[in-house]
């Protein structure tokens, strides 16, 4: 019977810092690729949600600290990226969407040595837009 109550307890306990557990796994295995092979690309601007009110964005990243080319990705409407409207190597850290979509949601991301960036989205506001 005792045991009955240990293994709840453990269970309830487990199941309250998985969560948490997983989170800094996960960190940590970050934390560990980025010291053996260096930190990749990241989105910068626009923040994450913007809504473009004209025709026109800036885009901008960290370069990161790893030596191969950056290639940028931008589709819309798709966040897995099939058809990428951008799909290009890049060797600035900026780039200007223009002859943009109302109403559009616009992803992107970077790639770099085979592994891709998170992916940032902004939108293009369908109302009062100057275009």
């Amino acid at each position: 019977m005792q045991w009955l109550h240990i293994l709840s307890l453990a269970a309830i306990w487990l199941r309250k810092y998985a969560v948490t557990l997983a989170l800094i796994v996960t960190l940590v295995a970050a934390m560990a690729g980025a010291a053996l092979f260096g930190a990749g690309p990241m989105p910068q601007q626009p923040p994450q949600g913007y809504v473009a009110e004209r025709g026109r964005v800036s885009l901008s990243w960290s370069k990161g600290t790893r030596e191969e080319p950056i290639t940028l990705q931008i589709s819309i409407e798709d966040p897995d990226f099939f058809n990428p409207i951008v799909d290009k190597k890049m060797n600035t850290n900026s780039h200007s969407v223009t002859k943009l979509e109302r109403g559009a949601t616009y992803y992107w991301r970077l790639i770099q040595g085979g592994n891709a960036s998170p992916t940032a989205h902004f939108e293009v506001s369908r109302y009062n837009a100057r275009f």
